[in-house]
């Protein structure tokens, strides 16, 4: 059994087969700025590598959770196994090895005899990407349920083998880039006079692209290098093909420390770079402490807004108190005022609708909102002559739940639920929305 504390710090360069590397009691093993082992996730455990800091654990990789008295073994017949209190053995990897080593780059690795690295908790990623890391072709990031539960969340970047990194809300089907002349005459039209997302035509599902698709049978990694930069490169041919941010080391120099780059799908949906600046100083009993600077050094978004599947069906997100708050439409109610991020349903019974739908006049009525759009590609694109124009064909239509007029006087009509609903402050006229509801008696 290998022990805890300082003394692991010098063992851990290579540990031999058949021993047990952590258990609870003995729970974390540390290299540089990183530390592996068990951490604490709701009521369980999780096996994790972390950064370590004063703002607590930030997990760069991780396993699922298990109990306290779980233990991680290398087995004599080559095999790093998770073994839980029940004593069930979860394969973590099946190697060759003699001996596993914690780099400084918070990369735990496996090697055989011949020091060759036949297994990395690098490959593949999970919700994050360290400095010097690689997501490959197909290879993806998911996000976690929050900052402290890093289950499988609702968001997912993926490195597309066209050559495009492209941001998903989960449970949607993935999709290449469209090119401009492979759409009908008629959305192009739409794209141009209707002043479209783009990507919500060529890309349906996605919220973030970084418009980098190629045809060319090529090999494209997405990789983040010691000094902050996040790039897409081209492997086949060794190209460049677009770096998303710019270098931010120099921004950093004059705060000295370490300096730790990590790239994370986070919990809201965003794909954000971080910078820890950390500061190892030896305190009254000679032992480290770890103070860091953390900082946003670059978003794929500007606002939480932006992203689809951020809130449910039927809601739209705001910001309170700087974070990310759903609000229902008219006409509907939270599922779970307690889980405002989930859908909103309706809260009216929808009555038989007549040969013409004339009569829905009477029985509902119509609420603005401002600065509002939807995600989906609507139904219906028709020119009107202005708003009230809009809001009775709604009204009139048993299928409209929702409609938008713009200042090119097209009124785009909806049916519920609403998916991907979002406020668009930079055109509200274009965003103006219509919400049918219940009119009161």
């Amino acid at each position: 059994m290998v022990g805890g504390g300082g003394d692991v710090q010098q063992r851990w360069q290579h540990l031999v087969l058949s021993e047990f590397i952590v258990n609870f009691a003995q729970r974390f093993f540390r290299k540089g700025n990183f530390e592996f082992g068990f951490y604490q996730q709701d009521n369980g455990f999780a096996i994790g590598i972390w950064l370590v800091g004063a703002h607590g654990k930030t997990v760069g990789w991780t396993d699922p959770l298990v109990n306290s008295n779980a233990k991680m073994e290398f087995t004599t017949s080559n095999k790093l196994l998770l073994i839980t209190e029940k004593g069930e053995r979860k394969l973590i990897a099946n190697t060759s090895n003699s001996s596993a080593s914690m780099l400084d780059s918070g990369n735990f690795v496996i090697g055989n005899k011949d020091s060759d690295i036949i297994w990395e908790s690098f490959k593949p990623p999970t919700d994050t990407i360290l400095q010097g890391q690689v997501q490959p072709t197909e290879g993806q990031l998911f996000s976690s349920v929050s900052d402290t539960n890093h289950s499988t969340g609702r968001f997912h970047l993926k490195m597309q083998s066209d050559g495009n990194l492209v941001l998903y809300p989960s449970n949607t089907e993935d999709c290449p880039q469209r090119p401009l002349h492979s759409l009908s005459s008629s959305s192009v039209v739409r794209l141009l006079t209707y002043s479209m997302n783009v990507s919500n035509e060529l890309m349906p599902n996605a919220y973030w692209a970084s418009n980098t698709a190629y045809k060319n049978g090529a090999v494209f990694h997405l990789f983040l290098d010691s000094t902050g930069l996040l790039s897409i490169v081209n492997t086949t041919s060794f190209k460049l093909i677009r770096s998303l941010n710019v270098q931010t080391s120099l921004a950093n120099a004059n705060q000295g420390g370490n300096i730790v780059y990590r790239v994370t799908v986070d919990a809201n949906g965003n794909f954000q770079l971080y910078s820890h600046v950390i500061h190892n100083k030896v305190n009254n009993v000679n032992a480290f402490e770890d103070h860091d600077q953390v900082s946003v050094a670059w978003s794929a978004l500007k606002y939480p807004r932006e992203v689809k599947g951020i809130c449910g069906l039927n809601s739209y997100c705001t910001l309170y108190d700087r974070q990310p708050n759903c609000v229902c439409i008219p006409g509907t109610e939270y599922a779970d005022p307690d889980r405002r991020s989930l859908d909103c349903l309706r809260n009216f019974s929808e009555i038989e609708c007549g040969s013409d739908g004339k009569e829905n006049v009477r029985i509902y009525n119509i609420t603005r909102i401002e600065s509002i759009k939807w995600g989906d590609i609507s139904y219906a694109y028709i020119k009107m002559t202005d708003l009230e124009e809009c809001s009775r064909s709604c009204l009139e239509d048993c299928n409209c739940g929702a409609a938008m007029f713009d200042e090119s006087s097209f009124c785009t009509k909806q049916k519920l639920p609403l998916r991907h609903v979002r406020r668009d402050f930079d055109n509200p006229t274009m965003a103006s929305r219509w919400a049918k509801e219940e009119a009161p008696n």
